[in-house]
């Protein structure tokens, strides 16, 4: 397993998640494996309940329009898989940053970067 254009590795639980998550909704949907390096080797998470609380409170708090009813989480013995859909009130964004490039991602190969701004008008 590698990461790609759905897949998408985290060593632990960091704000830039985020970013992820909105690239995901943005384009096709994907995954999240959190507590995996970059090279998809198990990193396991210490606290895995409260990893998974603070993910999830930050995807509800801190994306827009709400994204909750496209992210599925799972658990396994290392970590968290968040899978995340392909959403229906494009485009989402950070809502700290708001409708421009550096609150609005999409998924380009393995990496999210942000939208231009002909994106976000499309």
């Amino acid at each position: 397993m590698q990461e790609n254009h759905t897949t998408e590795f985290k060593r632990e639980y960091t704000d830039d998640i985020k970013k992820s998550v909105v690239a995901f909704a943005n384009t096709e949907g994907g995954k999240i494996y959190i507590g995996r390096d970059d090279d998809g080797n198990p990193y396991p998470i210490a606290d895995i309940d409260l990893t998974l609380t603070r993910i999830s409170n930050s995807l509800r708090d801190g994306i827009l329009p709400d994204v909750t009813m496209f992210v599925r989480y799972e658990t396994d013995e290392n970590g968290i898989i968040v899978t995340v859909q392909e959403g229906v009130n494009k485009p989402y964004f950070l809502a700290d940053k708001g409708l421009k490039p550096s609150g609005v991602y999409v998924r380009q190969g393995a990496s999210s970067v942000p939208a231009s701004y002909e994106q976000i008008r499309d």
